[in-house]
Parts: structure tokens; sequence; C-alpha cells
């Protein structure tokens, strides 16, 4: 079984940037809701295969202060509320090729 992120890291007000491990499966519903200083989520994907990421769950970073993300290929799903209220988000690179999930992105925002 894959490692996912599930607890809620909206207690850590400072927290402004983090690394996902590429062994990461998903990220929880509201993971990293409300952390408002979180500017950049990085995914390690070292060789753009690398990456075990596969869901953002429902709210995963709703109202933070992201900016910027560059999604894995390797995501299958991403909820349609997963990136809701993001103000700041002015960049999302998604480098997979399914148009299903670039919809859930817009849809997200």
């Amino acid at each position: 079984m894959g490692k996912h992120i599930s607890i809620n890291y909206s207690w850590f007000v400072n927290l402004e940037s983090i690394v996902l491990p590429s062994s990461l499966v998903g990220v929880g519903k509201g993971a990293f809701a409300r952390c408002k200083e979180l500017e950049e989520v990085v995914i390690e994907d070292k060789n753009e295969s690398s990456s075990c990421l596969k869901v953002i769950d429902k709210g995963a970073f709703f109202d933070s202060g992201l900016e910027k993300i560059e999604l894995p290929k390797s995501i299958k799903c991403i909820d349609r509320v997963a990136f809701n209220n993001c103000a700041n988000l002015v960049s999302v690179i998604f480098k997979g090729t399914d148009d299903n999930t670039s919809d859930y992105i817009a849809e997200g925002l």
C-alpha cells in the first residue's frame, strides 16, 4: 500500500513550502487546506517518471496561499475542488496528457 498524506496541516501557520516525496501516492482531503502561507509545493519527480502520486483529494489545497505547482504525469484523479479558493494560484503545470484531469484542475480553481 502506498503512502498518503491524510492529516490536516492547516495548523502549520508558517508553512511556506513543502517537498512531497516521489513515493507519495495521494494527498488526502483537506491536507493543506487553509495553509495561508503555503506558496509552493514541489512533488519529487527526478526523471519525470519516478513520481507515484495518483490522487489529489477534495479540498487538498483549499484556501491556501499556493502560487504554483507542477503535477507529475502519474496523476490519475484530481478532485474538482482540490485547488478551490486559491486566490494566489497563477501557475499549474500538468506534465500528463489526460484532458479530463486538466478539466478537473480548471474546475477546482
